[in-house]
């Protein structure tokens, strides 16, 4: 659990070219050795809607007949 006034550090270590960031479905970054991703509470708000109680991708499931063969 991480408290929201908290500010994560990620920094990769890892083997170069070999990480990718994707934000809220957007293109993939390429993150080399070095890179560091700092996050933090925004200043910024946001209003959130439940669709449903079933939620979003059970809408989806129904509407584009996913698992069904």
């Amino acid at each position: 659990m991480v408290r929201g006034d908290a500010s994560l550090t990620v920094r990769v270590e890892g083997v170069p070219n070999l990480a990718l960031l994707t934000v809220d479905g957007q293109q993939a970054v390429e993150l080399i050795r070095g890179d560091e991703l700092r996050c933090h509470r925004s200043v910024h708000t946001v209003k959130l809607v439940r669709l449903s109680e079933s939620g979003f991708f059970e809408a989806l499931r129904s509407k584009l007949s996913w698992g069904e063969r």
